[in-house]
């Protein structure tokens, strides 16, 4: 019998851009994007990113440049990495 597990945290986003996140195929067997959306590409996995701001300015941040803090979630079957890891 197999066995599921998890794993989650958090991570801090450095950036994002406008990435495929629904593709269909035509008659042709061509693969075409049909949805965009906005997804970071840039994480630091297990940070948090954290600013501080004086004045209306951002005087400090950890890591230097993030702009959010995401969660992530990994699945495992029988100790091995099943699938991708999952942002949210």
């Amino acid at each position: 019998m197999s066995t599921m597990d998890t794993k989650y945290g958090v991570a801090a986003i450095m950036n994002y851009s406008k990435q495929c996140t629904q593709y269909e195929y035509d008659n042709q067997g061509q693969q075409h994007c049909v949805e965009y959306g906005m997804l970071p590409n840039n994480i630091v996995k297990d940070t948090r990113c954290y600013k501080r701001i004086k004045d209306g300015d951002v005087v400090y941040w950890n890591p230097r440049g993030c702009i959010g803090t995401t969660n992530w979630v990994e699945t495992y079957m029988d100790g091995k990495r099943y699938g991708d890891r999952f942002y949210y």
